[in-house]
């Protein structure tokens, strides 16, 4: 490994505990109990969302799992797919335990090796340069603890690591403080189809209700086995991760070189398209906009071609409370693998005056190309941040 810093290089290993969680079947999933992790658990704000989390009973933790139970100050870090999410586990979170996917990690001795250094070190671009030249996967990299005995880190003196972790938690407040304000504007959007539209459960206006399966030219779901066609260079593969509340999300993209045949060209999205998670995190949703034009899905997802119907508005109705109730119904508790077509074609939608979807879709539009504007001064930041990152652990800040 080629590292240029002036710091002493020291093995993972001799000053982190590091543990890999014990990968639960969902036949120990239980309706109350002790809350596990997983990837979705891990949110983007370094925070655990408790509500997204699943349980274990008390007592098969107390038999099987004590020893991954979760303490505060544990770093968690995913290990699969999105690499390098973390979030630090606080006294709200407990009691909660570790499981596949997620790895433990805790400073040995923290006269050595301060936490938030820690923290910091494994979010930057030199520890994850280090395990994606470590892990394996293709399509999806995974590590877990035997690559981690092959990680270095820089360990400059104690007071030295207080120092550069403290810079880098001034700037990634700055970086949150931009996330919040996107937020905020997506809040005000939610408000603003309440406000035209009323509750989409209620429907206290009275509007007409029709089938999605009246209003669709065209349904379709992705292909399975395109991991052959990943590439470093070509079209948009798009994913469960790529779909948000009603948003497409290209900040984690795979690319294709994609087969010329009719499967192709049947999961190609053309603007204006819905897309749906229909499996795993089911009713995410997406309009496919004009600055995409070309791109493909994968099977977790399927393709709403409508008619008589604006496919903004219907995308926001069905990321709405009203739509999702009716994806929760269907899904039955979590039992249930996924959505099917019939499944698809039995949900409502609400159909406002079409002027009202017409005059959504340009709040909507005006509001995404706003948030573009947003998003790019983020990524901005986001690309100083992890400069300044890099510079901390070449000691030279």
């Amino acid at each position: 490994m080629n590292v240029q810093t002036p710091f002493k290089l020291v093995p993972l290993q001799k000053v982190v505990y590091f543990q890999e969680g014990p990968g639960l079947r969902k036949w120990q999933y239980s309706n109350k109990g002790i809350a596990f992790l997983n990837i979705r658990t891990i949110g983007d704000d370094g925070f655990i969302k408790k509500d997204l989390c699943n349980f274990i009973a008390e007592e098969e933790v107390a038999e099987k799992y004590k020893h991954f139970l979760l303490n505060v100050g544990d770093l968690v870090v995913s290990s699969s797919g999105t690499l390098g999410k973390l979030a630090v586990v606080r006294e709200e979170d407990l009691p909660l335990m570790l499981n596949t996917s997620v790895i433990r990690f805790t400073s040995v001795d923290k006269n050595i090796l301060c936490p938030s250094y820690l923290k910091w070190f494994i979010k930057s671009p030199l520890y994850i340069r280090q395990i994606n030249n470590a892990s394996t996967g293709i399509a999806i990299k995974n590590y877990g603890p035997s690559h981690l005995r092959k990680i270095k880190i820089p360990l400059p003196p104690i007071d030295e690591q207080h120092r550069i972790a403290a810079i880098l938690d001034k700037a990634a407040a700055i970086s949150r403080k931009r996330q919040k304000a996107i937020q905020l504007a997506d809040d005000f959007l939610r408000a603003v189809f309440l406000d035209m539209f009323g509750d989409p459960v209620t429907n206290p206006r009275g509007w007409e209700s029709k089938l999605v399966g009246e209003l669709l030219i065209f349904l379709t779901s992705g292909s399975r086995g395109w991991a052959k066609y990943y590439s470093k260079k070509g079209h948009l593969f798009l994913r469960i991760q790529n779909l948000g509340n009603n948003q497409l999300i290209l900040d984690d993209v795979a690319l294709v070189d994609p087969p010329n045949n009719a499967e192709a060209k049947r999961t190609k999205v053309h603007p204006g398209d819905v897309l749906l998670s229909i499996t795993a995190d089911l009713g995410r949703t997406a309009i496919v906009p004009d600055t995409v034009h070309t791109a493909y899905i994968n099977q977790h997802l399927a393709i709403l071609r409508f008619r008589d119907v604006e496919p903004v508005y219907a995308s926001a109705y069905l990321s709405s409370k009203g739509g999702q109730h009716q994806i929760k119904k269907l899904n039955r508790g979590g039992v249930k693998a996924g959505l099917n077509f019939d499944d698809i074609k039995s949900l409502k939608i609400l159909l406002p005056r079409r002027d009202l979807q017409k005059h959504w879709a340009q709040i909507y539009k005006k509001h995404m190309l706003q948030q573009v504007t947003h998003k790019n001064a983020l990524s901005t930041s986001s690309d100083l941040f992890n400069s300044l990152t890099q510079r901390a652990f070449q000691g030279e800040l």
